[in-house]
């Protein structure tokens, strides 16, 4: 596998998991949404995203171990239209079969 796919999918997998944990510190607790009605279409999608997708998603799902450290900064908009920003350090690492480890670290809490 060449450095640059995996390169590429490191950076990717770090951008997509810190997006997702951060706007889960950022968001309230509330009820969930009613799901999507099963035949309602999909949302467009970029060509070029979708194909960084099933890119990131071969390179990841092929490799037997894998780990990457994230640096995080993130916006808390108050309802006063004040901006709050935090800051976070993750570390990730997978080995097949079955082991994983997450360790989140931030202003917020440590997980």
């Amino acid at each position: 596998m060449s450095i640059k796919l995996v390169s590429v999918c490191a950076v990717s997998i770090a951008v997509l998991v810190s997006t997702h944990l951060a706007s889960a510190q950022n968001r309230p607790v509330a009820p969930s949404a009613p799901a999507a009605l099963p035949n309602s279409p999909a949302p467009p999608v970029a060509e070029q995203a979708h194909r960084l997708l099933k890119e990131v998603s071969a390179c990841t799902g092929s490799a037997q171990e894998f780990t990457f450290y994230v640096n995080i900064s993130f916006d808390h908009v108050l309802p006063s239209g004040q901006k709050l920003q935090f800051s976070a350090a993750e570390d990730f690492a997978l080995q097949r079969p079955g082991r994983m480890y997450v360790e989140w670290n931030g202003d917020l809490r440590a997980r």
